[in-house]
């Protein structure tokens, strides 16, 4: 089992070009690299999209795709507001970490902060909100927490064309679509699913942040 970092994100290198398809010939030359044939792909959100791009476009290399919280959606202007959103968000919640503390409390800080901002979006209170802080990926650069995660270039990339996809060929296996019903990305609304993705099976359940909010049941589906 592989867990790989995208680039601009966790421990893999940061490039100013980034696009899902770019994203998915990354996948691609690391498959070759390792001499894998064949591989089942899971991916949540740019993950998810990253191998539904791959699946299209190197069908032959993907035996099977777990995608979480991600459509097929056209990411034209007015549909991305909410990423620009979370993007800036993102980079707000550095800003409520107390000097000079440790990582588990500075996690705890961005936590707190974002907490009621996602609530306000859902049906749930913000005390139902519960974050595994091992999944917010954080490092200290300089004295200070940044995210282990090229926002700039990321922010930059959403603001532009770039993101759009003209998307081509059809993807014939298994392909199990999870998703929370308060998502942005409406999957189950997606008629593209079913036309790329023949074979493609869907699972919502209520609320978003599946993969912190319902970890138990987010695996047990996988």
């Amino acid at each position: 089992v592989y867990a790989i970092d995208a680039r601009n994100h966790g421990e893999s290198p940061w490039n100013d070009e980034i696009t899902f398809d770019i994203l998915a010939e990354d996948q691609h030359d690391f498959l070759t690299q390792h001499n894998i044939r064949k591989a089942v792909y899971i991916g949540h959100s740019m993950g998810g999209r990253t191998a539904l791009t791959l699946a299209l476009t190197h069908p032959e290399k993907v035996d099977k795709l777990i995608v979480e919280d991600m459509s097929l959606m056209d990411f034209r202007p007015s549909n991305r507001g909410p990423i620009l959103y979370l993007a800036q968000l993102l980079q707000e919640a550095l800003e409520q970490i107390p000097r000079d503390v440790d990582e588990a409390t500075a996690k705890q800080a961005i936590v707190e902060y974002m907490k009621p901002l996602f609530a306000g979006n859902t049906k749930a209170s913000s005390k139902d909100f519960k974050f595994d802080l091992d999944m917010i990926p954080l490092k200290k650069e300089n004295g200070h927490y940044v995210w282990k995660t090229n926002l700039k270039v990321i922010e930059d990339w959403l603001k532009t064309d770039k993101i759009r996809q003209t998307l081509r060929g059809v993807y014939m296996g298994d392909a199990l679509f999870i998703y929370g019903t308060e998502s942005f990305f409406k999957v189950d609304e997606d008629p593209r699913i079913p036309k790329f993705f023949p074979q493609a099976t869907k699972l919502g359940f209520e609320g978003l942040l599946l993969y912190q909010q319902k970890t138990t049941t987010w695996l047990s589906m996988s």
